[in-house]
């Protein structure tokens, strides 16, 4: 049976609003396919690599994109990278997966509800049933890129997995090892594309905050329905998608991107599913 690919990246510190983990599950010949596109498009704008974070850092060969006076130059490279991304997209056989935790909603449902549920454990855990979920039956080895204390972090995404209704009768398919050695975003282009995928899921987060601090979403028990309560929002409001950041517009044009939020709602809302529990003993 043919093996699926998933790499995996996190953004953000404890000190910001939110953070995220997201990146992209492929076929084997896609992900070929995929790094000859990408070190294409990464040679057409003069870079041997990508590293978001480091666009900020005057030190960084990528500081030439940073700035509103070089706007062209890093809507083209975002372009770019997320035309690599559009070539290898495949029904079924490609697409990006993330999850976003803000800060706020999960210390209160903690609080609440007497939980010490973890940011980077959760967003794993939504990654892993998301991606299982989507390839349904398939075997999916993924990698996840450097974070502190992976294999305690990724333990328990994984019981927060299989206290999950949502593998009642599942096999669990998946294995997610962090990379190691030699191995880093530097010199493994899939890696690249999920810092890409979850820098732009958690600056998606920053342009919601007006949303989610003006909005009453004590109804909502799905992401569905806040996407319903959003778009209702944005009409009222007389916002436009034209108002969001081109390279994640240009990110959502390349593939399917399913990346949930785990409001204060849904939270709760996944706690009453499981009666409370998400650890095995």
């Amino acid at each position: 049976m043919a093996v699926l690919r998933g790499y995996f990246d996190d953004s953000g510190q404890s000190d910001l609003p939110a953070l995220s983990v997201a990146g992209y599950v492929g076929a084997e010949r896609l992900w070929s396919a995929f790094e000859i596109e990408w070190k294409s498009a990464l040679a057409r704008n003069q870079i041997s690599y990508f590293h978001m974070k480091e666009i900020s850092k005057p030190s960084s060969p990528m500081h030439k994109f940073f700035g509103v006076e070089n706007k062209d130059k890093s809507e083209a490279l975002f372009r770019d990278l997320a035309t690599a991304l559009n070539r290898c997209w495949s029904l079924k056989e490609f697409a990006a997966i993330g999850c976003v935790v803000p800060k706020e909603p999960l210390e209160r449902f903690n609080k609440a509800r007497g939980r010490r549920l973890q940011a980077i454990p959760l967003a794993i855990f939504t990654c892993d049933v998301l991606m299982q979920h989507y390839f349904e039956g398939k075997t999916i080895e993924a990698w996840l890129d450097r974070i502190e204390k992976p294999e305690s972090k990724i333990a328990l995404a994984k019981e927060y997995l299989r206290t999950s209704p949502r593998m009642i009768g599942r096999r669990d398919l998946s294995t997610i090892t962090s990379v190691k050695g030699e191995l880093s975003a530097k010199n493994l282009q899939p890696l690249q594309a999920a810092d890409f995928a979850a820098w732009e899921a958690r600056k998606k987060y920053d342009l919601l905050e007006p949303f989610f601090s003006e909005v009453d979403l004590s109804n909502a028990r799905s992401n569905m329905d806040i996407w319903y309560e959003y778009e209702s929002w944005m009409e009222r409001t007389g916002r436009s998608y034209d108002d969001e950041r081109k390279s994640l517009t240009a990110l959502g044009e390349a593939t399917t991107f399913r990346c949930p939020i785990w409001t204060y709602e849904v939270l709760c809302s996944e706690d009453d599913r499981r009666d409370g529990k998400w650890r095995e003993s």
